[in-house]
């Protein structure tokens, strides 16, 4: 994913061209801390729910 996301040359067979693709996660699923850690909010236990409060 590291690779792809600084972009891959792709044939467009439709075009007859060539284009670069960029991927990127934009989702990961797990269970409640998992997710907390890896979506950077700040869990369950945290005072406030959310990364927005204080801002």
């Amino acid at each position: 994913m590291a690779m792809s996301s600084e972009g891959i040359w792709m044939w467009d067979a439709v075009d007859s061209s060539y284009f670069v693709n960029h991927a990127y996660i934009v989702m990961a699923l797990g269970d409640m801390l998992g997710s907390a850690k890896l979506n950077g909010m700040a869990g369950h236990s945290a005072i406030f729910g959310d990364q927005f409060t204080m801002v």
